[in-house]
């Protein structure tokens, strides 16, 4: 019975707050240039409420402190930075980093877990996305709470039609491409969106987004 229980507050705990954690990235086309913007957000409310169930899970790792921008800005390459903005208010905690980089060359990383900044390039007719072996592992194994949470979490791609105008669909391969995922994708004026759970980018797999 006192499983049971677990489970289920595992399970609304989830289920409530799939939607506190944002990853959005926005990307247009400038003279042959990619413009990459990516909005990582917590809501406060998830922290608040965790530790009204009485966790005692290390729920720190979620927060953007000067150490955290300090590391991500040491792992963009100086030529593509642009900026890294702390978002601050009453409801979210998180930054906003922006980068460029030509559009059919993804920049190389000098370490990419620090935070999940992921670089869309173009090849040939399609727009490709590359997720290195990223895992919830980086938190404590024991911490089953904290992870069925994060696998309720979305990352979503806003494409401009000026990087790809009205592409049909967005498949994710994993390495040996024996195993395939058909991703939702939709169609709106000037731009389309694709999402992909983060169950799939936390399953410790490298995997590959192509939208075509």
């Amino acid at each position: 019975m006192k499983n049971k229980t677990f489970f289920l507050l595992i399970l609304a705990m989830t289920l409530l707050l799939s939607s506190c954690i944002e990853i959005t990235q926005h990307i247009r086309l400038e003279n042959n240039t990619i413009i990459n913007n990516t909005r990582i957000v917590i809501q406060k409310a998830l922290l608040t409420m965790a530790q009204s169930y009485g966790n005692d899970s290390d729920l720190s790792s979620l927060e953007f402190n000067d150490e955290t921008i300090y590391q991500i800005s040491e792992q963009i390459p100086k030529e593509n930075f642009v900026s890294i903005k702390k978002v601050n208010n009453e409801l979210e905690n998180g930054l906003e980093i922006t980068v460029r980089y030509p559009r059919t060359k993804r920049p190389t990383v000098q370490n990419d877990d620090v935070a999940p900044i992921f670089y869309p390039y173009l090849k040939n007719k399609t727009l490709v996305v590359e997720f290195n072996n990223m895992s919830s592992t980086n938190i404590d194994e024991n911490n089953q709470m904290v992870s069925a949470i994060l696998s309720g979490f979305k990352y979503r791609l806003f494409i401009d039609s000026s990087v790809l105008s009205s592409p049909k669909k967005a498949t994710l391969y994993t390495k040996d491409e024996e195993t395939t995922y058909t991703m939702p994708l939709i169609n709106y004026s000037n731009f389309t969106l694709v999402e992909i759970s983060m169950a799939y980018l936390l399953s410790g797999q490298s995997l590959r987004l192509v939208i075509e």
